[in-house]
């Protein structure tokens, strides 16, 4: 393989580091004669070199251009390892491009003290890197915080948001246990005739933001900060969707109109629950779908209130007024 020294002399030109500049010879050399342009640094005892790193210190000493103290510094491997690399080529024996890994530092992590971390990860879920450094001293020996953090990382777990979700009682997994059993064999066809309703509240400087992008000194910043305020303007909405599309948004009180039937689904809020409404719903004859308590995941209405404050939240509202407007767009 040929080489150009052109672009090397230029670069030499450029650091002007002290070392002797590079003999004129013909432009075009071999590769073991080749000086590739590293960093300078203090070189100290290291890892294994690398094949790559090994050809390299080979080429140069088989150059005869540079001492093992220029080398050394050019190259930031120790001068043992090019003294030894040296020998090895004057003495005829072979120079094996593997590694020993036998040099640098011993992991921290024994296999045995791997499994302790994972089954301490697994059984406690919830637990910082803190508490787990403490629990696991006796074992874990000489292990920083953020060598834990690191080590979890490589056995895949991961640090995330925890997702939130409505606390279920034994007694309510089994009522939408019994829920699913009741239903699973309708088809698409029943389906697309449940009206699903709910309510929402909606707000002014409802921020859904979980992250910001900011810089050192910005945190206080008015464009990196959620403003908050004691008593936020809200406004309630009541809506449904069907198969057949979504309903109208209601502040006030009104009723659909006569048409084709429906069943009409509605969660177990005690404003829902009350004699009075039950007598409405019973003296118009509307068919009610029967519901798990604490289960607004089935409801595929809740989607559409996420969706729909995303788009809100993205203008600048100020009063109850242009709240209600900028719902009833969307």
């Amino acid at each position: 393989m040929a080489i150009s020294f052109g672009p090397i002399r230029r670069i030499y030109a450029l650091l002007d580091d002290g070392f002797d500049e590079l003999p004129k010879q013909n432009e075009n050399k071999s590769l073991d004669s080749c000086l590739i342009v590293g960093h300078l640094g203090n070189i100290g005892k290291k890892g294994d070199l690398s094949p790559c790193k090994k050809a390299e210190v080979k080429a140069l000493v088989n150059a005869k251009l540079f001492s093992n103290h220029k080398i050394s510094r050019r190259w930031k491997v120790s001068e043992a390892s090019v003294r030894s690399i040296k020998k090895k080529i004057e003495s005829g024996e072979e120079l094996s491009l593997k590694r020993k890994k036998k040099c640098g530092r011993k992991p921290i992590f024994t296999p045995r003290s791997e499994r302790s971390l994972k089954k301490n990860c697994s059984e406690n879920k919830f637990t910082t890197t803190k508490v787990i450094k403490s629990q696991l001293q006796d074992i874990i020996v000489n292990a920083s915080e953020r060598t834990i953090r690191r080590k979890l990382k490589d056995l895949n777990f991961k640090t995330c948001r925890p997702a939130r979700k409505p606390k279920l009682t034994l007694a309510m997994k089994a009522k939408r246990m019994n829920w699913a059993k009741q239903w699973h064999d309708k088809d698409v066809d029943f389906w697309r005739s449940v009206c699903f309703s709910d309510e929402s509240t909606f707000e002014i400087l409802q921020n859904k933001a979980q992250f910001v992008r900011r810089r050192r000194g910005e945190k206080f910043h008015s464009d990196c900060a959620v403003q908050t305020v004691k008593h936020p303007t809200k406004i309630m909405i009541w809506s449904v969707i069907s198969g057949k599309g979504t309903g109208r948004l209601l502040k006030l009180e009104e009723w659909f109109p006569n048409g084709e039937a429906y069943i009409f689904m509605q969660d177990g809020a005690p404003c829902h629950t009350t004699r009075s409404i039950k007598a409405v719903l019973t003296e118009q004859n509307i068919p009610l779908l029967d519901w798990s308590g604490n289960s607004p995941d089935m409801n595929p209405i809740e989607n559409i209130w996420e969706l729909m404050k995303r788009e809100v939240a993205k203008d600048v509202i100020t009063n109850k007024t242009q709240l209600l407007e900028r719902i009833i767009h969307v």
